[in-house]
């Protein structure tokens, strides 16, 4: 039993002696493993190549960041490394050798900046005249420690500035006593002082609270709020119109609602004076035009799609757009292809205020699309398609006819072969710069407010001398007694004067022959083509075509204005905190 007993006891030594060895052994490999990863050896061979490329394959193989401000490196920066079994030092300072640029390593990153080049050579500049930049290197995290990306640093009152990268660290150069402006999409912003000894800043952004408009549906009869409004309806802010620089206030709709259509009119084309075919609930299949436009209401009045139209964008403060029942239970059958409810800005409390816009528009001809032949080949397909062949089977009239014919060949030969090679196309077009202004003033107190308005815009078209002025101006005065009474006026005049073109229509233009020219001899225009002139006076090829530019030079104009008057009145009432009295009236000329 005592034998046993020793025999227990030398093996238990045994054992524990094996694991305290085993246990060495591991600790031994772990801190190889420790000083083999932080001094990991970096082999690089590369030519002429791009810096970024070195920093990318120095990443990769050590593990280390680069970071460094935006424009620090130039895209076309490129060296020359050959290392072989280095650590993170050597193989940064080979890729730098003959770079204006320095480094230094704050934990697993490594910072690169511009090296700053003092001229010292110059006996006029003092010590205190050097500026001296600190270097800034750090991190900017969220409220969760978790790091923001692409967040905005910038040095106040200059142009350095850079963004985090995916770990939300950055590098920038100050002078003590600027300041960082810190800023983040979701973030509130921060400023941060720099002081002598400034090096390291991390940062922490707080979250922005998100303060959402409440939305108000005004139909032109009652208002909601948008959650309590059951109908189809669309509401669309100052906001969302000044994103758009536009003329045509429906082209406008039509890019926010997709169910606000325009029909397309080839007939009209980009006329600035042809009023567009809308339709909200669908096409109507009965009817015309009339029976598709949906009723447009303005600051509780009827008016007609012309007078919004020729608005002044600034003017309107949001437009609702009715959609289903709800429109033809306030307006009965007008109601029935939609409403447009517009409701115009309302004067600012406060000191005087005067805003004036303008707002430039560039109409483009593009004909690239019409791919046609010119002269020479215009008159080989006619040639080869055997239009100058005489078919007539009378004998007495075939010789007259081809002969005819040669004649007509002849002439159109010379004129080819004599440099005529008209593109009829662009004759009547042109590219246009169009400019809108508007001019806004506004003031007053909570009692009384005023804002007078005024616009100018004349919208060249894409054909020659066409287009349409708007003007205008407003005036809107309110009066106002809180919870009690309040009294609006809005005097408004607005002018629109269309001007269409003498040049015709564009198709006339795609009639014509290349071959064909613009000027006689002389320099007049040529009225007619395809007669034969004085040799055969009563002869002419085909239907005679009239020269669209002659009809332009004529002394006629295609001018329409109209001019509209208005006031609208309205009056609310409070009689009590159950009942309230409104009246509205609007005289129109």
């Amino acid at each position: 039993m005592e034998l046993n007993q020793k025999s227990f006891l030398s093996k238990a030594i045994w054992i524990k002696s094996l694991l305290i060895m085993k246990m060495v052994i591991l600790l031994m490999i772990a801190c190889c493993f420790q000083a083999n990863a932080t001094g990991q050896k970096i082999s690089i061979v590369k030519k002429n190549a791009p810096i970024k490329d070195i920093f990318k394959a120095i990443e990769k193989q050590s593990g280390y960041l680069f970071v460094y401000e935006s424009g620090t490196i130039d895209a076309d920066m490129k060296v020359t490394v050959s290392v072989s079994n280095v650590d993170i030092n050597d193989a940064v300072k080979e890729a730098l050798e003959y770079q204006a640029l320095s480094y230094h390593i704050v934990g697993k990153n490594v910072i690169i900046r511009k090296k700053t080049v003092v001229a010292k050579n110059n006996s006029n500049i003092s010590d205190a005249d050097v500026v001296k930049f600190i270097q800034i290197s750090g991190k900017i995290t969220n409220e969760d420690d978790e790091a923001i990306e692409g967040a905005s640093v910038l040095v106040e009152g200059t142009q350095r500035g850079t963004t985090t990268n995916s770990k939300g660290l950055f590098a920038i150069d100050a002078n003590p006593g600027q300041t960082l402006l810190i800023s983040a999409i979701g973030y509130e912003s921060k400023q941060i002082k720099v002081a002598a000894n400034t090096s390291v800043v991390n940062i922490s952004l707080k979250k922005a609270e998100k303060k959402e408009e409440e939305v108000v549906i005004n139909t032109g009869i009652i208002t909601r709020r948008k959650e309590s409004f059951t109908g189809a309806v669309t509401v669309i802010t100052r906001k969302n119109l000044e994103k758009f620089n536009n003329n045509n206030i429906f082209s406008i709709l039509q890019s926010i609602d997709p169910a606000f259509k325009l029909d397309e009119n080839v007939q009209n084309g980009s006329n600035p004076n042809a009023m567009p075919e809308i339709n909200i609930r669908g096409i109507s299949s009965v009817g015309a035009y009339a029976v598709n436009a949906p009723l447009v209401i303005l600051d509780g009045f009827e008016v007609s799609i012309e007078r919004l139209y020729d608005m002044d964008v600034n003017r309107i403060e949001t437009i609702a757009i009715l959609k289903d029942a709800s429109a033809t239970s306030l307006y009965g059958s007008r109601g029935a292809n939609g409403v447009i409810v517009i409701e115009t800005r309302l004067p600012k409390s406060g000191k005087f205020t005067a805003t004036y816009q303008v707002n430039p528009s560039l109409t483009l001809v593009d004909l690239s699309d019409y791919n046609l032949m010119n002269a020479a080949q215009k008159l080989e397909y006619e040639k080869l398609a055997g239009i100058y062949k005489a078919t007539s089977t009378d004998l007495q009239w075939v010789h007259f006819q081809q002969e005819v014919y040669d004649y007509l060949l002849a002439e159109r030969e010379r004129n080819v072969l004599g440099g005529v090679n008209t593109y009829w196309l662009k004759q009547p077009v042109q590219s246009t710069v169009s400019v809108a202004h508007s001019l806004r003033l506004e003031g007053g107190n909570d009692e009384v407010r005023y804002s007078l308005e005024g616009n100018y815009n004349d919208f060249k078209g894409a054909i020659k001398q066409s287009g349409r002025v708007r003007s205008g101006a407003s005036f809107n005065l309110i009066y106002r007694i809180p919870n009690k009474f309040t009294f609006r006026n809005i005097a408004s005049y607005q002018s629109n004067k269309e001007y269409n073109s003498p040049y015709g229509s564009f198709s006339n233009y795609t009639k014509l022959n290349p071959y064909e020219r613009i000027y006689d001899e002389n320099g007049n225009l040529i009225i007619r083509f395809g007669e034969l002139g004085d040799k055969y006076p009563f002869q002419s090829f085909g239907p005679t075509l009239y020269n669209p530019l002659h009809n332009a030079s004529l002394p006629f104009k295609d001018v329409t204005s109209l001019n509209t008057i208005s006031n609208n009145t309205s009056i609310e009432w409070f009689l009590n905190k159950n009942f309230k009295f409104n009246a509205a009236g609007i005289l129109s000329k």
